[in-house]
């Protein structure tokens, strides 16, 4: 009976380890976490006090200054408007009372773009129909971080302006690109 008990203890101990040399098992699982959108612009001023001289004109005058986070892969659009299309009114505006200035024109400061992405500050856009866009067009492959810029206008000498105040309500609206 000796026998039989050291056999028995013999053959569980090899099924034992053959169990566990060939019943191995793999857990898997898929770990990580999500990173939330980020969109986010910022106004850090707008210039309310341009001094303007009639006999001269103005070039590449800061009107805005603000700065972009965004980490959409499908970049993102910076949106212009102008209440009085274009034009710094005095009053109601009209001639002797308006300064035309047309487009506006969006320059690069600080930060950096997402990689990918193409950088809207290429040349002037018309806002004479009251808005025009900004777009970064492509597909970001990193993102856009503290990108920092500028607003600016420009327009020519004219000497039939009367004294006053000439102002425009501007509005910058972010979005992404769709």
């Amino acid at each position: 009976m000796n026998n039989l008990i050291k056999k028995s203890a013999l053959n569980l101990a090899v099924a034992s380890a053959l169990t566990l040399g060939v019943a191995t098992s793999a857990l898997a699982a898929t770990v990580g976490g999500a990173i939330a959108e980020i969109n986010e612009g910022q106004i850090a001023w707008f210039e309310t006090g341009i001094a303007i001289v009639a006999a001269v004109g103005q070039n590449d005058t800061v009107i805005l200054s603000g700065t972009i986070n965004n980490n959409m892969a499908a970049g993102w659009n910076l949106k212009v408007d102008s209440a009085n299309s274009g034009i710094l009114k005095r009053g109601l505006g009209g001639v002797g009372n308006q300064i035309n200035y047309g487009s506006i024109k969006l320059v690069q400061t600080g930060g950096i773009l997402g990689n990918g992405l193409t950088n809207p500050t290429t040349s002037d856009q018309d806002v004479s129909s009251g808005s025009t866009t900004f777009v970064t067009t492509t597909a970001a492959t990193s993102a856009t971080v503290g990108y920092a810029y500028d607003l600016q206008i420009s327009w020519a000498a004219d000497t039939a302006l009367l004294e006053g105040s000439y102002t425009d309500a501007i509005t910058v609206v972010l979005s992404t690109d769709a």
